[in-house]
């Protein structure tokens, strides 16, 4: 009985976080020309780019065409058949609108801008909560388990009982809690952009009449094809780095790989003792996401520096259209002043125009090289726009504009969390502080018993600096995939604070706590 309203519920949130974009997309195509009908058809076309929202409102399009009802009607359906109250609003204001035969574009402007300015206050109000979180669970995961061990050292309380309760502590609720943690931001979160889909176009193929089709020969056209899947092999050869630039992820699996040969191989060799399995364990985890990170963070600059040039590139292409310039002679006058990664995968476009491909396919390319929903969201309007209008240059700018919109929210996110992160790597580094004064203080001094204050029955001065490693070394790894999700909204930006801290644990319990 659950399950339907736990559906209804997602969709409603995906709705809800899509619904701008769409907005915008109505608004564009609108102000180029396109009337009601024909912005619904091909905003639905857009789903995999425009989200849940576009794919709500292709309802409407399939009422009408399938069940012949009007626009109207099929708008009043939908308003009863949504799980979003924003999309009803939405829908009531347009159905008030058509009416009314008021102005449609002006209406998706305005809607647009009002979705926006809820997005800004969503986000604040997002952003106080994140700081609400990162605290508690600074104060639960990160120093709460040394007050407990701190508490079982000075008041003597670590014998048989509470052994067993700071084993389940470290190996247990830190692990556990955090994962938990990760979850809970990462739901919270809920980011519109979701999983990428690279925008594609297809053309139906409309053979002249008086041309006899010719069957394809099957044996050349599977010559052909293993003759292109050589050379696409043969490229990746000849730059094999490329390919994890492209997709870190697949730089992560050759690295676990590595990294459990490097384990398995130096713990046979160290015969499968116990004092070896720490270090062994930690270098081969470094090893195993580092070259992910390394890829992941090169990647993310080059994107994020693109996405960042993207406005002023948009408003310049917009001038240059409305001086009466073709979209490609409008490019060539734009790269003049352009420089950057930006530049760089134009001048490819341009390129490719030159050499004979249509503006849109060498859009779609680039779309496709840089792999980021908000650059394949430009060129889904760019094309569309080409293609069904002349109004170009208010196109560009209403791009612009949705450019401008993301990275604004972007870069507040990232003013405001770069406290939380401080306050994480402040919080990880006085759990280490910590450790090194009770390592060089008190341990030394309780074990000349033999046994810390349990009579023979509680850990030994070894035992307690292992204990804490291994606690330093849980809490920075989940530290820093918190931090990567709380600052940029992704597990894989945390990689590299996870790699910092582990490193940071390890060195200070080597070189200031003395274990090996």
């Amino acid at each position: 009985m659950y399950y339907p309203y736990f559906i209804a519920s997602t969709r409603k949130k995906h709705i809800d976080l899509t619904i701008q974009h769409a907005a915008t997309y109505l608004y564009a195509m609108s102000r180029g020309g396109l009337n009601l009908n024909e912005s619904l058809t091909s905003l639905g076309k857009n789903a995999a780019i425009y989200g849940e929202a576009a794919l709500e409102l292709g309802h409407i399009v399939r009422d009408m065409k399938l069940f012949g009802k009007s626009s109207l009607e099929a708008m009043q359906s939908l308003i009863e058949t949504t799980p979003s109250s924003k999309m009803q609003e939405f829908l009531r204001g347009l159905v008030t609108v058509v009416n009314s035969k008021g102005d449609i574009a002006e209406y998706f402007r305005r809607k647009a801008l009002q979705y926006h300015a809820e997005a800004e206050n969503e986000q604040k109000l997002f952003l106080e909560m994140l700081g609400v979180i990162s605290e508690a669970y600074v104060v639960a995961l990160v120093a709460g388990p040394m007050l407990l061990i701190v508490v079982g050292i000075v008041m003597g309380m670590v014998s048989g009982g509470f052994t067993s309760v700071l084993y389940g502590v470290v190996y247990w609720i830190i692990p556990v809690a955090s994962f938990a943690f990760l979850v809970f931001i990462s739901r919270l979160s809920g980011t519109a952009s979701g999983k990428m889909e690279l925008f594609s176009h297809k053309k139906e193929q409309r053979p002249f009449n008086d041309i006899p089709v010719i069957a394809a020969d099957t044996e050349k056209a599977d010559k052909l094809r293993q003759e292109l899947q050589k050379k696409k092999r043969l490229n990746m050869l000849k730059n094999p780095v490329r390919i994890f630039y492209l997709h870190p992820e697949k730089a992560l699996y050759i690295g676990l790989f590595i990294g459990a040969l490097y384990f398995m191989y130096h713990l046979w060799q160290a015969g499968f003792e116990t004092e070896a399995v720490d270090r062994h364990l930690l270098f081969g985890t470094i090893i195993a996401t580092l070259p992910f990170a390394i890829f992941y963070e090169a990647k993310s600059y080059r994107t994020n520096h693109i996405e960042s040039q993207m406005p002023m590139f948009l408003r310049k292409l917009s001038n240059a259209s409305d001086a009466g310039l073709t979209l490609v002679k409008a490019i060539e006058m734009t790269l003049i002043s352009e420089a950057g990664a930006l530049a760089a995968e134009v001048k490819k476009v341009l390129r490719e125009v030159q050499w004979g491909n249509p503006i849109s396919v060498s859009l779609m390319r680039m779309s496709q090289r840089v792999r980021t929903l908000a650059m394949t969201r430009i060129v889904s309007l760019i094309v569309k726009a080409s293609e069904a209008t002349g109004n170009i240059a208010e196109v560009m700018n209403i791009a612009a504009d949705e450019a401008e919109s993301e990275r604004k929210l972007k870069q507040a996110r990232i003013s405001v969390t770069s406290v939380y992160l401080i306050i994480i790597y402040m919080a990880f580094f006085c759990f280490l502080f910590i450790a090194v004064i009770l390592s060089r203080s008190f341990l030394p001094m309780l074990s000349m018993q033999g046994s810390i204050l349990g009579m023979g029955k509680g850990l030994g001065a070894g035992e307690i600096k292992q204990l804490m490693l291994h606690a330093a070394l849980l809490n920075g790894f989940f530290s820093g995939l918190i931090a990567g999700e709380i600052t940029d909204g992704s597990i894989a930006s945390g990689v590299k604070h996870s790699i910092i801290m582990l490193l940071a644990a390890y060195m200070t319990f080597s070189l200031a706590v003395g274990l090996r």
